[in-house]
Parts: structure tokens; sequence; C-alpha cells
């Protein structure tokens, strides 16, 4: 290397020294011989001689401009190879270390995107990890890195996690095929995430190392939860790391139904009772799931019945307000088919709580009835993707209905759906 090149280094580390001290006399001499020995010759002397191998570390302060971010930068040192998150991916190089004398190879890394503070800091992090040159473990057992950057120099210091020993949780999570908004510190867009397909989506305010999310595909990941060390208030004390994809499913979207449109009401005070409609001749007969079927006992019932509907679950009342389910047609498991929910005050027909009837296990089945007053009502209804396996909806629509007077009649109105996915 060129006189210059080295005076100007050399140059560089004095004006360190009352910065780094003792470690800046180390790199002087590191300086002069720009390549250490090679560390991999005699593999068994080399792990004697290099005290690093099996440790690991996380960055706490530099010499750069710029301030550190709240996602960590860590370094893992093996035999042969160093490791760790830079603080937005993932990241491994060849490297060697012999008589406080370092030097890191080229770096390969994961392309996943983080928000631009996060990622000026990995640059910066990983930058100076390939510019190493020297490293010592000073006074408090913090291991610092000296290292020559486009002609600058600096100094990395790390902390010691290799006794951490805080259990590490694997389990397998599913991720929603879009983001939605959220507000943590600031709004934002979070992912969705569960542990069971049947169970609700929840908002997912933090990140997977090692994941590169895309929108449109359902994931199932084998992921490992651990206790983050020293963690700022406002930020999780669990980190997430990416063991495997197990699948990643694309998802198309679903076709839209009443629930995903503006609302109209279906109901007016002159609608009389829809007739059943027709099923397909090869559905198994409502006849062999007699035990699901009721008797008409009231004037309600009987109307239904005579406009060719079967009669099944529970009345739900509140005074004079009735909710009564008819059906006209079962599936191979005796579930209703083309059935509908049919809403009364006395005995006056107010409405119905599907512009259609429903098919059980499809998109727009109702999950739950619930009867709030005489006069409200509250509907959920299942949402199917087309990834969802028949016992279990992702998403779910919820509609809020009143029975209002219209010329001394009752009317059911829906007012307001809200889905989520």
């Amino acid at each position: 290397m060129g006189t210059n090149f080295k005076n100007n280094k050399i140059i560089s580390a004095i004006l360190l020294l009352s910065v780094t001290g003792g470690l800046l006399i180390q790199l002087n001499q590191a300086i002069a011989n720009e390549t250490p020995a090679n560390a991999t010759e005699n593999e068994a002397e080399n792990t004697t001689k290099n005290p690093l191998v099996g440790t690991e570390w996380q960055l706490v302060s530099w010499t750069e401009n710029e301030p550190l971010s709240k996602e960590i930068s860590t370094i893992k040192f093996e035999k042969e190879r160093v490791s760790g998150s830079g603080s937005c991916n993932r990241y491994t190089a060849g490297y060697a270390a012999q008589e406080n004398a370092m030097k890191v190879g080229l770096i390969a890394a994961t392309r996943r995107a983080c928000p631009e503070e996060i990622m000026n800091q990995e640059i910066l992090f990983l930058g100076a990890l390939e510019g190493s040159k020297i490293y010592t473990i000073n006074a408090q057992g913090q291991l610092q890195i000296g290292y020559i950057k486009q002609k600058e120099m600096g100094i990395m210091t790390f902390k010691s996690i290799t006794n951490d020993n805080t259990p590490t949780v694997d389990k397998t999570v599913y991720i929603a095929p879009k983001t939605v908004d959220c507000v943590g510190v600031a709004p934002r867009k979070c992912l969705q995430i569960k542990e069971n397909l049947e169970d609700e989506w929840t908002f997912f305010y933090e990140s997977i190392e090692g994941f590169n999310y895309e929108p449109g595909y359902l994931y199932q990941l084998r992921i490992s939860q651990k206790k983050k060390l020293n963690t700022p208030a406002d930020s999780s004390s669990i980190q997430w790391s990416l063991i495997e994809i197990i699948s990643k499913t694309p998802i198309k979207e679903r076709e839209k139904i009443w629930l995903d449109k503006e609302l109209k009401n279906w109901n007016n005070i002159d609608k009389m009772i829809p007739n059943a409609p027709k099923i397909d001749a090869d559905v198994p007969s409502v006849d062999r799931c007699q035990d699901q079927l009721r008797e008409a006992k009231t004037p309600q019932e009987r109307s239904i019945i005579k406009a060719g509907w079967e009669l099944f679950g529970p009345i739900q009342t509140y005074n004079e307000t009735i909710v009564i389910t008819a059906m006209s047609g079962v599936d191979g498991m005796c579930r209703p088919l083309g059935y509908q929910a049919f809403v009364f005050v006395g005995e006056q027909f107010a409405g119905t709580l599907s512009p259609q009837s429903m098919n059980s296990r499809t998109d727009g089945d109702i999950a739950r009835i619930l009867l709030t007053d005489s006069s409200n009502l509250f509907v959920e209804y299942k949402r199917y993707n087309e990834s969802d396996p028949l016992c279990c909806a992702s998403g779910m629509s919820r509609v809020s209905f009143n029975i209002v007077p219209r010329e001394a009649k009752p009317l059911l109105i829906p007012v307001e759906v809200v889905t989520k996915d």
C-alpha cells in the first residue's frame, strides 16, 4: 500500500487517540501490516489464540456521527465466520482474527427493507465491519473493534450478550395477506398475526428478524422468541426471529358480496315473507335431519312454514321482538343450506337479516345474532378468503340493525357494517 495512504491512516489514529486510548496504539501497529496473520492455517491454534470464538456481542456505541437507533446491531463469532443482525437484515461473512488483529471478508445479507433510520445504521455498521483491523477487550469487558472505512478510522464498542441465558421459545404463527392501519408511537401499517387458523387476527407492531413480507400471501412461519436485553420503555421486550417459512400461499381477493358494498335496505314495509329457495336435487333431503327441525308453534312460525321454509335453531326474543331462523335444505352433515333469519315485532314481519338466503360455511354465513333490546340487533357474518379452511373463516363482518316504525308497521334497517379480516 502507498506511503501517503499509510501516513493518512496514522494521522487519523492520532486524532482519535483522546477518544480511544490504548486501542489506537494497537491499531497503529496493525496498520503497518495490512492483512493479519492467516487465522485459519492451524484451526486448533487459532481457537486457542482467538478468544472471540463462541462469543456474541451487541453494539452500544461508535464514533460515527449517526446516533444508534432502537434496533440493535449484533455480531457472533464462530471459528471462521461472523454473523448477526445489521439492525434490519441478517448477515454473515468469513473472518480471521489473531493477536488482536482482525479482518472481515465480504458480507452477505438478506434484503429486507426497513425505515430509513434503521437502514442507514445498518449500512454504516456493515461497512465498518468490512473495514475491521484490530480488536481488544477493555477493562469493562467490552469488545472494541477498530476499523478503517474510506480513509477514515473509527471504533465500535460492544457489550457481551454471550451469557444471556434467556430461554428461546419456538412457535408457529400465521401472517395475513395484507397489512392494516394501526397506531403505535405514530400511525403506521401493521402486520396481522395469529397462532391458530380459528383465532382472530391481531395487530403485530414489531418486526420479525429475517422475514421479508410480501402482501398478497398467507404465510405460515416458524419463529423464535427471545427476551431482549435493556429494551427502551416504548419498545417490545421480545425479539422475534424467523426460523423458516413453512408455507407461502397466494391469496386472491374474495368476490364482493353485499357486506362489501354500500348498505342499502332490502327490507320495506310492504315486503312479504320471501319464499324458500329451491335446492338442487343432489342435496340431501331435509327429512334425514329431523332432529335439527322444529315444529311451528306460533303464528309467526306458521307464516314462515307457509312460505316453504323449515324451522331450525332457537328463537330469540326481547319483549315483542322475535328472531326466527329457517332453512330450505341441508348438507351431508345436516348443516343448513339456503337459510334465512326473519325478524318480527309482535305478529308483524319487519324484515330479514340478509338480502338473500345463506349457506353454512360460505362467505356471509351468520355466526351470531345478538338482540340487545327490542329495537336493536347486532349480527356477525363469517368472511371467507380463498385459502380459509371451511371450519375457520379468517374474517368477520358485524352489522348493526335498527327496528323503526313506518306507517304503523315495523321496519328492519341495516345501519352500519364493519369488516375485520
